[in-house]
């Protein structure tokens, strides 16, 4: 048996347990008062101490009422505790496995999306690279000049843009849904 069941198999028979002490007191009352009510004239000639006896009956009464609501109280105590711990358990076990899954989901989507955007990257580079070579047949220096700085900013918006989408994703991953 394992310590959750061991356990289980204790909080089961908390009742029982209680139950019984119950029981035992009970018994323990009812001969108390058997004995006390077996004569009634030693009831009127002792009235005084029949009274005390009566007063003590009621607190053993009073004392087995309390035991047993303590004993309850245990026994419901256990439960909760217990319940809650197996559902942490629950909680903690399917939070790894959907964290497992999440990160292995974006580790893959991360993977492709670095595949594509080099992909994408070394077409552009290269057609970049073809329109710089050009910029050498062009004789007028301004038009060079001018052609030169309109290549330099789309590599540069291209740049750019590619960091804003890296960063996109990212912020993706980091995205949660709360509890309010």
């Amino acid at each position: 048996m394992t310590d959750q069941q061991d356990i289980a198999h204790e909080v089961d028979q908390l009742p029982m347990e209680t139950a019984h002490r119950v029981n035992e007191s009970e018994t323990t009352i009812r001969n108390a008062m058997e004995r006390h009510n077996n004569s009634a004239l030693t009831n009127l000639l002792h009235w005084r101490e029949g009274r005390t006896m009566r007063l003590a009956a009621i607190e053993e009464i009073r004392q087995g009422l309390d035991y047993r609501k303590q004993a309850l109280q245990l026994a419901l105590d256990t439960r909760l505790q217990s319940m809650e711990e197996a559902c942490n358990h629950v909680l903690l076990t399917s939070k790894t496995q959907l964290r497992q899954q999440r990160n292995l989901f974006f580790a893959q989507k991360l993977s492709e999306l670095n595949n594509e955007m080099d992909r994408i990257t070394s077409e552009f580079i290269d057609t970049l690279d073809e329109q710089i070579a050009r910029l050498d047949r062009i004789r007028h220096e301004r038009m060079r000049k001018r052609e030169q700085q309109r290549l330099e900013r789309t590599f540069d918006h291209f740049m750019d843009t590619l960091e804003r989408l890296e960063k996109s994703f990212i912020h993706i991953i980091e995205e949660g849904v709360g509890r309010q």
